[in-house]
């Protein structure tokens, strides 16, 4: 073999090594991406229900924090639409306690204005919270209509609350 054919095996050869490492490299990065967009934790609506009271209704349910760090300021905001999607109400408060610590479950009420049940269609809830240390604020929405208001399971807090 003279020095071209062994300077061409050679480049060949790196070039076929060169190509089954990106192809693996990026096979092992595409399966790390995946696997973190299925795993990401987030906060957990437990559960959700429209309260009637004697003077007004509420909004309860209750939230989980699965991140791996404390989260501060968990903030409910609920938007109520009637049957046409107009907006027909809106409130907002925090969790009790509003700072949750990894795996904490935590409450929250909202208090419905007169007459908003009886127009309400549906609505959405978005929640907001800082992360411990840090400036910016992320939030999450869940949309639900009524029906899934009226249906869904009360917790155990939630049911020895209402006895």
């Amino acid at each position: 073999m003279n020095i071209v054919q062994k300077t061409i095996v050679l480049s060949l050869f790196t070039i076929a090594i060169t190509t089954i490492f990106l192809f693996t490299l990026g096979s092992t990065v595409y399966a790390q991406l995946n696997n973190t967009a299925t795993q990401t934790p987030s906060l957990e609506l437990l559960s959700h229900k429209i309260k009637e009271g004697d003077y007004s209704d509420s909004l309860i349910g209750q939230l989980q924090n699965n991140f791996a760090k404390k989260i501060e300021s968990v903030q409910v905001i609920a938007t109520f639409y009637d049957g046409n999607g107009d907006i027909v109400g809106t409130d907002y408060g925090y969790t009790t306690p509003s700072d949750l610590s990894s795996g904490m479950k935590a409450p929250f009420e909202l208090r419905l204005d007169e007459g908003i049940t009886d127009e309400l269609a549906s609505y959405d809830l978005t929640v907001s919270w800082r992360t411990s240390g840090s400036f910016g604020e992320d939030s999450k929405v869940f949309e639900f209509s009524k029906q899934q208001a009226v249906d869904e399971p009360q917790t155990e807090e939630e049911e020895e609350e209402e006895e």
